[in-house]
């Protein structure tokens, strides 16, 4: 009966060690620095969790098509901090449009977006590149 409590025991730490948004462990990253991020995927910046949930909308310029503007890209994030405060944010890629957002103490900057738009490539696996700071 002892190897069934140290195994629930187990368990529950590993559980508590993985919890994040949607279930899946969190990478690590660390503040002021740029780190890339998988659709579906979060990472752990300092106290703040992020999550890449999706790509809402991806009109940028495809690769190899001359185009007469570059398009933008939306990527929705899941932000939510130690403390319990949550918000669901959407950043552009486009220069001219929201490129970060801030929760408590932290703001959330859209780097870039990879892989390049591309036509022939109908369901791309999309990496944010992001950077967390401090304000």
């Amino acid at each position: 009966m002892r190897a069934g409590k140290t195994s629930a025991a187990a368990v529950l730490l590993a559980a508590a060690a993985c919890a994040t948004m949607g279930g899946s462990p969190a990478q690590r990253a660390a503040l002021d620095q740029d780190f890339q991020l998988a659709r579906g995927a979060s990472a752990a910046v300092d106290a703040l969790t992020v999550r890449f949930t999706e790509v809402m909308e991806d009109s940028r310029c495809p690769v190899g098509v001359q185009c007469i503007r570059a398009g933008e890209a939306k990527v929705h994030l899941e932000l939510r901090t130690a403390s319990g405060q949550s918000d669901d944010v959407v950043l552009s890629t486009a220069r001219t449009q929201q490129r970060y957002a801030s929760l408590g103490a932290y703001d959330v900057h859209l780097v870039s977006l990879d892989p390049p738009r591309r036509t022939d490539v109908a369901h791309p696996r999309y990496v944010a590149t992001l950077r967390v700071t401090r304000h």
